[in-house]
């Protein structure tokens, strides 16, 4: 696996989703896939790559992060929310881009 650190157009931002601790830091990652509209979310199929080294976010700050186990949380005509597990705590409310950490990532989008 040969790591590449790809910036997406995807960006998103670190949710408190009842998992925060003492200090604010969150394990998980909003990022939104927009796409032009369909005529509903039932129209459009997104898939994407599950591998546990595919995906990673930059951070504001610069710092990278590896994320994991991306999971569909809401779909809508024009954009789809992933949420990914963050690799180790980040402070909440934090955006970030998503980045294509090796050639494994990858992300579909068709219309159905």
């Amino acid at each position: 696996m040969h790591v590449i650190n790809v910036l997406s157009v995807q960006s998103g931002l670190t949710v408190d989703i009842g998992d925060s601790d003492e200090h604010g830091r969150v394990n998980h990652v909003w990022i939104g896939i927009q796409y032009s509209p369909k005529v509903s979310a039932d129209n459009v199929e997104v898939t994407f790559a599950t591998s546990i080294n595919a995906w990673a976010i930059r951070m504001g700050d610069g710092t990278y992060l590896r994320v994991s186990n991306p999971t569909i949380i809401s779909k809508t005509e024009t954009n789809t929310i992933l949420q990914f597990d963050l690799e180790r705590p980040y402070a909440s409310n934090s955006p970030c881009q998503l980045v294509y950490r090796t050639e494994l990532a990858w992300i579909n989008i068709k219309e159905v």
